[in-house]
């Protein structure tokens, strides 16, 4: 054992890390000059698109019984073919497949379905009484087993985010974390109050300028009240980009799971243009009062966010339920902290502004991934056996993109044919909704390995088809108190997939490396090309690739993805370090 041994701890879901064996095949990284993805041999992988697709009449009720000729869908307004169709309803979710349609290319493999739930309290956006009122909805929710409590997880973002029940957890466990929530003291209400008090500012500012004789109030209102909003818009959507991106990545490390997703978000609040509802409170004094440059640039910002978000949810089919938690509310302008009488003719239409401008975001989100908004509920049973029923009721299409990784987002649509019914040769319904992502982003593979290290990080899915095993080499002292840890990960020489080369059969391997510290954030990562010779008949070995971390003292987890360029076949492990202070 070396010495270092004694301050260095490993251990891992693999049982630890191995010293590398003598009969390995030393491999070193192709240098980045020779080993850019344009060295690399290019191999074209056939991939499909999946869409689902929620189908009701003018009540609600699903139409089951469709095929796929009922169908049309488009990608950028162009005709692609269905290849690949099924239909989901009932329990049988976990278990169901897209079946090829005749004339489907062949090697298109269809994902796996499944279903999983994701409760996302965003306590940024949500008040305790709105917490409270969800919670006591999803214990009834959870025990009624409408969907099984191993493919639920609940999910907490404060100021940072954090998973609180994992999937696999029982009902028990979901219930208690459910219970330890309701009493948490979110920092939404401090958005309420920040709403409120900004109001009464404005109210306050407005009295104090009609008081001045012989002068138009607004000539001086308009500019303060302005720089109110101004202040509000900037605190408020700091908060939402925090929304967003946590969301974010959310949505990339549920990319691992099979099939569909289904995330319901839980708060009061998610504007794409932050403080707008508010301009409605001046034009009612002074209208026409506005034109706020800094607002409609912010507008701008947050929209491309809530885009690149949907986009990304799209991609990982990950489909978002709003519900805003808070139900019926009273008119802040007519309370009794809200005094003033030359508002209150209009204070149902300012109300209404800035109730609605709150709710841009959330209906956002559920119209651009497929799912749907709950709005002004008190009560949300009957909303959340709909969603479970949709998780298990839904059509699947899937199609060849005409392009592969081009890392565009990309528009879709999809018709339903005239005269569809509940049952063959019924009436045909008179009005037919049709919900369905609306779009995704081509991710290349890069971004996919990416996603699923994320994966492993934080939901633990390793999979291992190359029967990758670790290893380490000898912990060195860096001049910025650092650690260099050469990383050894070993591979049977006979899995990767080799291609004739020059000189002799070559395999093209890329490894990631990322180490994330007790926090769940990425502290190093590293990604290293290798073009590996086949040994010759008769003797197996190991090939040793090395990637050398740099971490610093403390508990860290490492998350080693290696893929086959050649076959696209990849490993995901991970293991736990420990480097004593």
């Amino acid at each position: 054992m070396n010495a270092w041994w004694h301050r260095f701890a490993l251990v891992g879901s693999l049982g630890g890390l191995w010293a590398a064996p003598a009969v390995a095949q030393r491999v070193q990284p192709v240098p980045a000059a020779e080993g850019s993805a344009s060295s690399f041999q290019d191999v074209v992988h056939t991939y499909l698109v999946n869409v689902e697709v929620w189908v009701a009449d003018g009540r609600g009720r699903p139409i089951a019984g469709l095929t796929a000729a009922d169908f049309e869908l488009f990608e950028d307004g162009e005709p692609v073919e269905v290849t690949h169709f099924a239909e989901t309803r009932g329990r049988s979710l976990p278990t169901a497949s897209l079946a090829p349609l005749p004339g489907a290319p062949e090697g298109t493999a269809p994902a796996d379905e499944g279903g999983h739930l994701v409760l996302y309290f965003d306590f940024t956006h949500l008040s305790q009484a709105g917490a409270q009122q969800i919670v006591r909805d999803l214990r009834k929710f959870i025990s009624s087993e409408k969907v099984p409590a191993s493919q639920i997880m609940i999910l907490a973002q404060d100021r940072a985010l954090a998973t609180v029940a994992p999937f696999g957890s029982t009902p028990e466990q979901l219930e208690a974390t459910l219970d330890s929530l309701a009493e948490a003291d979110p920092v939404g209400a401090l958005t309420d109050r920040e709403k409120r008090l900004a109001l009464k500012r404005l109210q306050h500012d407005w009295d104090l300028e009609k008081q001045v004789p012989g002068r138009d109030p607004c000539e001086r209102f308009v500019p303060r009240a302005l720089a109110e909003i101004e202040d509000f818009a900037a605190r408020r959507s700091d908060r939402v980009r925090n929304t967003l991106d946590s969301l974010a990545a959310v949505a990339g490390y549920l990319s691992a799971l099979p099939g569909l997703k289904t995330l319901i978000y839980l708060g009061d609040q998610l504007e794409t243009t932050p403080g707008r509802g508010m301009l409605t409170f001046i034009d009612a004094v002074c209208p026409p009062a506005l034109r706020d440059d800094l607002t409609l640039e912010l507008s701008v910002d947050l929209v491309d966010r809530f885009e690149h978000l949907t986009a990304h949810a799209n991609t990982n089919r990950v489909t978002f339920y709003p519900f805003q938690t808070g139900g019926l509310e009273t008119s802040l302008l007519m309370s009794a902290e809200m005094p003033s009488t030359d508002f209150l003719s209009r204070g149902g239409l300012i109300d209404a502004s800035m109730r609605g401008n709150e709710r841009t975001g959330l209906a956002f989100i559920a119209a651009q991934t497929g799912g749907r908004t709950v709005f002004n509920r008190n009560r949300f049973e009957t909303e959340l056996a709909t969603v479970a029923e949709e998780m298990e009721s839904y059509y699947s299409l899937a199609y060849v993109p005409p392009h592969g990784g081009d890392g565009r987002t990309h528009r879709i649509e999809v018709k339903v044919r005239d005269g569809v019914s509940h049952s063959p040769g019924g009436p045909p319904a008179k009005r037919v909704e049709v919900r369905y992502r609306r779009g995704y982003r081509d991710k290349g593979d890069d971004v996919r390995m990416a996603e699923r290290i994320e994966a492993v990080a934080h939901l633990g899915l390793v999979s291992n088809p190359l029967e990758v095993r670790l290893g380490a080499g000898s912990l060195e002292l860096q001049e910025d108190g650092t650690y260099r840890l050469p990383l050894h990960v070993l591979v049977p020489s006979g899995k990767p997939t080799y291609l004739p080369g020059a000189e002799a059969p070559q395999a093209q391997l890329e490894l990631v490396a990322t180490a994330y510290d007790a926090q769940d954030q990425v502290v190093f990562s590293t990604r290293s090309n290798f073009e590996v010779g086949q040994p010759p008949a008769g003797e197996p070995t190991t090939l040793d690739l090395v990637a050398d971390l740099q971490i610093g003292p403390g508990r860290h987890v490492v998350v080693v993805g290696l893929r086959d360029r050649l076959s696209r076949e990849a490993s995901y492990v991970s293991t736990a370090v420990e480097i004593a202070h």
